[in-house]
């Protein structure tokens, strides 16, 4: 079995690992940071819910990671949303997935945004899948362990 067990972890995709966007100072409350793709790598903490059923919370920089308008942020002082974190035995990855699925069946997850969409600035974002693209598809390496 592949769960993931509470603690630190840099996440990758494809080799580049994720962090949330530098944004200078900011106001009170702070609004909701991108997460994105590139670096400096950030460390994460992968908090379990219902191990049974892959589900659990991630935060970066102490904020948790929610889904907002098909993107995925950080944000401080609001609920954290539960993700399913599956993996793919045939990947040697995972996929991070909405808990319940936006269509009928189609599961929806964290995707890197693909190097012809300069629009996104690098920030993931939250897209449908039936099987996962490399895009959808996220190494995590376990820090602080001696």
């Amino acid at each position: 079995m592949h769960r993931l067990a509470y603690g630190q972890y840099l996440i990758n995709n494809m080799d580049t690992p994720l962090g949330v966007s530098q944004i200078g100072n900011l106001p009170e409350p702070p609004p909701p940071v991108p997460v994105v793709l590139g670096p400096p790598p950030y460390i994460f903490t992968v908090v379990p819910v219902d191990v049974a059923d892959n589900t659990y919370v991630i935060l970066v920089d102490r904020r948790v990671t929610r889904g907002q308008d098909d993107r995925v942020f950080a944000f401080e002082n609001s609920p954290a949303e539960v993700w399913a974190i599956n993996y793919r035995e045939a990947e040697q990855a995972y996929t991070i997935e909405v808990r319940t699925p936006i269509g009928p069946l189609e599961p929806c997850g964290w995707t890197a945004p693909s190097r012809d969409e300069p629009q996104n600035m690098g920030q993931i974002l939250l897209r449908m899948f039936v099987e996962p693209c490399p895009e959808q598809l996220f190494k995590f390496e376990r820090v602080g362990l001696e």
